[in-house]
Formats: structure tokens, sequence, C-alpha cells
């Protein structure tokens, strides 16, 4: 017998990049702050809030600040170069889960929580640094499969998402300087 589920969760995708023209701010799940691994965006919500509302009062407190400092503000409060760098990263694992057919996605998953528990957590909690994510794309690498580790350099070379990830890392900014 084989089971079949389908299910749409609008993740990943392009970052919101401010834009002076049309300053418009957006948060929670509209600015990218959806975990591309899970779906979820309601905890790195409420946890940016803070750093939201200080970046736009400490903009709007600047006089004559109008909406695109405020809106730039914002942006960088909630996307510095490091986290900037952790959404490529997730955006390149987010790619290559959806391009992988059932007995490598069986790898993967196997693999991943085979890893030290503060690896996969620290991943699905968005709480590794870029450094540590290198360290944990390393730990995944050497402990999979070697169809997966196939799988991994092929994604890297040939997916416009590893030459994102790979701009990130060497920029800081997916391809913008930070």
């Amino acid at each position: 017998m084989h089971d079949e589920e389908w299910s749409y969760i609008p993740v990943g995708g392009p970052l919101p990049i401010p834009n002076p023209a049309r300053p418009l701010t957006a948060f929670g799940a509209a600015a990218g702050l959806v975990h591309p691994a899970t779906g979820y965006s309601l905890a790195r919500s409420l946890a940016e809030a803070p750093a939201f509302a200080d970046a736009a009062a400490a903009a709007l407190a600047v006089p004559g600040a109008g909406a695109p400092a405020v809106c730039a503000a914002v942006w960088g409060a909630l996307w510095p170069a490091s986290r900037r760098r952790a959404a490529a990263f997730q955006l390149f694992g987010m790619e290559l889960l959806a391009r992988l057919g059932p007995a490598d996605t069986d790898a993967f998953f196997r693999t991943f929580f085979a890893l030290p528990a503060p690896l996969w957590r620290g991943f699905l909690g968005s709480t590794l640094s870029p450094a540590a994510l290198v360290g944990f794309a390393a730990a995944t690498f050497i402990a999979a499969p070697w169809r997966l580790r196939v799988a991994l350099v092929r994604h890297l070379l040939t997916d416009p998402s590893g030459r994102y990830l790979m701009r990130a890392y060497a920029t800081g900014a997916g391809g913008r300087e930070a």
C-alpha cells in the first residue's frame, strides 16, 4: 500500500527587501519570519517583536524621519547579516528536501535526528549562528549515506538556492553587502 499526503504551507522565498520608493513595513509571516523547515512563524514573530518596536521607535524619534527610514530601520533589525545567512541556509535545506524522493527524504531525516540533539534542535529553533550552521552542515554531510552526500553537493552546485547560500555566506547578505 502506498500512502500519499499533500499539504501547502507557504514558506521560503525571497526576503522582503526595503524599497525607499515604496516604503512598506511587514511583520510576521509577511516579513519572512517563517521557518522553512517547520512552517512556524509565531514564536519567531513574538521573539522579534521587541526589536521591531525598538527599531521603529528609534527611527520615528529622529526629527524629519519618514516612512523610508522607519522601514529600513525595521528591516535592518529583523534581518541583520547573520539572520540573512541563516535564512539562506534554511531555504537551501527546504529546496533540497522538496526535490528528494521518498527514500532519500527518509535517509535525510534519519541522519538529521541522529545528529547530536543541540544541532537539530538548534536548527529547528532557529538558534544556530551562521558558523554553527556550517558545523551542522558538516555533521550532516559526514553522517549522511553516500547517496545523500551526492544529492547535497549536487544541490549546492546546481540549484539557485545553493548559489544564494554561497553568496549569503560570502557577502553576509544573500548577494548584497552586509
